[in-house]
């Protein structure tokens, strides 16, 4: 078995976010909260630029996670406001995993659905 058909979802969503933090158009940070005196330190994801160029299901993700940020109270995703923003638009959701999974499930279609623009 190839590793190339090994492909899944969550792999390839994650592949997108280390892609746009390597190419410098999103940030990783720990922002510190405090909750009833308690801090706590969170990882968030924090956009600085819009990639160029981005396959069609690249760029539906980074929407996904753009739209995230309006559930954020100072402009960094953390894992709670993107659960927020799934909750809301759970069907939206639903749906871009379910094509983005169908897609990678054909190997013939992969380099398509992930290179076009």
């Amino acid at each position: 078995k190839k590793a190339f058909d090994n492909f899944n979802t969550a792999n390839m969503l994650n592949a997108f976010i280390l892609k746009w933090i390597y190419q410098g158009h999103v940030e990783v940070i720990e922002v510190d909260r405090e909750f009833w005196g308690f801090g706590k330190t969170k990882d968030s994801l924090h956009i600085l630029s819009r990639p160029q160029a981005m396959a069609r299901l690249e760029e539906d993700f980074f929407e996904r996670v753009e739209y995230a940020l309006a559930f954020s109270d100072d402009g960094y995703m953390t894992e709670k406001s993107f659960r927020y923003y799934i909750s809301n638009y759970r069907y939206s959701m639903v749906g871009f995993l379910d094509s983005f999974a169908e897609n990678l499930s054909e190997p013939w279609k992969r380099k398509t659905i992930l290179l076009e623009r």
